[in-house]
């Protein structure tokens, strides 16, 4: 037979641990539909960091409890900082294949002059053994 145990009150059950009914959110209109007073939001896994970022200033705007991130200000300074780093990485990159790429072009540049300079010495033999060959015959 069932018997009443360790079970809750029926009025907090679904309710996260802050008291609050916990809505799943991976919009800013979502957020939007929320009530501060009774829910908060849970933002999902699958949402980026940018959405992430738009949701929670929203969320704060509305005064709404974020259930699954603690420090909010602090999570978005360390987005902001990583995307500042990528910037930089990505600039960087840019930059490095821009300057291989000039060197590139420049030994190629190089290599051209080679060989104008080898097909004219080339010309020069041959016409130093025509002139031989022309200087033999007459002696």
């Amino acid at each position: 037979m069932v018997t009443p145990g360790y079970g809750s009150p029926r009025e907090v059950y679904g309710l996260c641990p802050s008291g609050f009914e916990g809505i799943r959110v991976c919009t800013v209109k979502e957020v939007e539909a929320v009530d501060p007073e009774t829910q908060g939001i849970i933002i999902s896994s699958s949402v980026g960091n940018k959405k992430k970022i738009e949701i929670i200033k929203k969320a704060q705007e509305l005064s709404i409890k974020v259930i699954n991130l603690r420090d909010l200000d602090e999570l978005i300074s360390k987005i902001n900082t990583d995307f500042e780093n990528r910037k930089k990485d990505r600039k960087s990159k840019k930059e490095s294949r821009a300057s291989k790429k000039k060197e590139s072009e420049k030994k190629k540049e190089e290599k051209k002059l080679d060989e104008k300079i080898s097909e004219e010495e080339k010309k020069e033999k041959e016409k130093k053994e025509r002139d031989k060959v022309l200087t033999k015959k007459e002696a």
